[in-house]
């Protein structure tokens, strides 16, 4: 057996892990200063967030602005409102990030989910394949995907994975007399909010070309 074809993709689904994560809150962009003082505006400043109950915490903040605050969760839109606080629940395994915009002119930042999906092409004398990730240095297997007849492509989806960090998975090939066969790999760097680009770019009146250069 070989090494399966394979790639990684963004996932969107509940989380079935059974850790409680605090919510957290963005100061770097939305519900930090720069923006509103960018846009000569007073600002709106975030509280730090209470757990109420087991799946249930309170956003707050203060502003000094009366308009109709919108508060998107992951970058999706969950309440348009005058109130200065937010119920949110958290199911089990969630980290989402909250942001709070009292301009309509502003958007909110873009948001990736926190899980993948690992595809892999099957291999002909596979009939089942295990799923491992690296915790610790230590292989740890988090699933057994069983192979069916006619299947060319299997997929499997993580779990939450921390962000702003490397997570290294592999799938494993195994046939009927348990032998195994060679590891497919999948390292990736779970980055849920990226940072703008900074770029430069230069121009050729000549060819009329434009260069962009990280800067």
């Amino acid at each position: 057996m070989v090494a399966p074809t394979g790639y990684a993709s963004w996932a969107s689904r509940s989380a079935r892990s059974p850790a409680r994560l605090q919510p957290q809150v963005r100061r770097s962009w939305a519900l930090g200063a720069e923006p509103w003082n960018r846009l000569n505006l007073s600002g709106l400043t975030m509280n730090p967030p209470v757990q109420v109950s087991d799946d249930l915490w309170l956003l707050s903040w203060t502003s000094t602005w009366n308009h109709p605050f919108r508060v998107y969760r992951d970058g999706l839109l969950v309440s348009e409102q005058d109130a200065r606080q937010y119920l949110a629940h958290i199911a089990p395994g969630e980290s989402p990030i909250f942001e709070v915009l009292d301009n309509p002119a502003l958007h909110p930042s873009p948001a990736y989910p926190p899980y993948l999906f690992l595809g892999w092409k099957a291999d002909s004398d596979a009939v089942q394949y295990r799923v491992e990730e690296n915790v610790a240095s230590v292989w740890t297997l988090r699933a057994l995907v069983t192979a069916q007849a006619g299947e060319d492509w299997l997929t499997h989806a993580t779990g939450v994975l921390a962000d702003e960090t490397q997570a290294e998975w592999r799938v494993i090939p195994v046939d009927a007399a348990g032998n195994q066969g060679t590891a497919k790999t999948f390292t990736v760097l779970m980055v849920r909010y990226p940072d703008p680009p900074s770029v430069t770019f230069t121009y050729n009146a000549g060819t009329g070309a434009v260069t962009l250069a990280a800067s």
